[in-house]
């Protein structure tokens, strides 16, 4: 199988071991890996803070409220 023509970016995080040690549980009980958790994790939580605030990100990813005036 050769390399995705578009992969997506990888990032990097440090965790506590107690809180992996809970997420590899968790991902073991649901049937997926640690990473593809996260993932939905992060996604899920991204989508609620879009409906949910008036927070507003310029398409180059850049909080607005970073722009000067």
């Amino acid at each position: 199988m050769g390399k995705a023509t578009n992969p997506k970016p990888r990032m990097a995080y440090a965790i506590d071991t107690e809180n992996k040690n809970f997420l590899d549980q968790w991902a073991e009980e649901e049937g997926r890996s640690t990473a593809n958790l996260v993932e939905r994790l992060l996604l899920d939580a991204i989508a609620r803070k879009k409906r949910d605030s008036t927070l507003r990100v310029a398409s180059s990813g850049k909080n607005m409220s970073d722009r000067k005036t």
